[in-house]
C-alpha cells in the first residue's frame, strides 16, 4: 500500500497508468466482484479525489495508507469504498463509501470517532467532498 503522498507523485507521473490487473493491485484494490478491466477506470474516477486531499484535521498524507474496496451487498447491490489507514498504528481513520445503496447520496464519509457506524457528511458532490475532507 501508498501513502497518499506517494500515490498522489505515482498517479501524476504516470506509473498508474495501466490496466493490468497486476498494476491495479500495486495501486490497492483489495477486493472487488467486476471484470479485472474495470478497476482502472474505477481509478481513474476516484484519482482526482485521491489526488486533491491535502493535511487536514483527520490525517496527514504523508502518513495515510490508502486502499480500494468494492462491495457486494446482500441485496445484490454493487459499491465501493476508500479506505484511509493510519500507517502508524495501523487503523482506518476514514472511509469515504461510493455508491452505497443505504445512503441516498453519491459519497458518504465515515469517521472512526464514532466507529464508522453513521456518515459523518453527505454529498453528490466531489469538489464538496474534497472540500470537507480538507477542511
Amino acid at each position: 500500500m501508498y501513502t497518499i503522498k506517494e500515490w498522489q507523485n505515482n498517479y501524476l507521473s504516470g506509473n498508474f497508468n495501466k490496466k493490468n490487473v497486476k498494476v491495479q493491485i500495486e495501486i490497492g484494490w483489495l477486493d472487488w466482484f467486476c471484470n479485472d478491466n474495470k478497476l482502472y477506470n474505477k481509478t481513474e474516477e476516484y484519482s482526482n479525489i485521491v489526488c486533491n486531499l491535502k493535511d487536514n484535521q483527520i490525517f496527514q498524507i504523508s502518513e495515510t495508507l490508502l486502499c480500494f474496496k468494492e462491495h457486494l451487498s446482500f441485496s445484490g447491490k454493487y459499491h465501493d469504498d476508500i479506505i484511509f489507514i493510519n500507517e502508524n498504528t495501523k487503523k482506518k481513520c476514514l472511509i469515504i463509501s461510493i455508491n452505497n445503496s443505504v445512503e441516498k447520496n453519491k459519497y458518504a464519509v465515515y469517521i472512526n470517532d464514532n466507529n464508522f457506524m453513521k456518515a459523518v457528511f453527505k454529498t453528490d458532490s466531489n469538489d464538496e467532498l474534497i472540500k470537507w475532507i480538507n477542511k
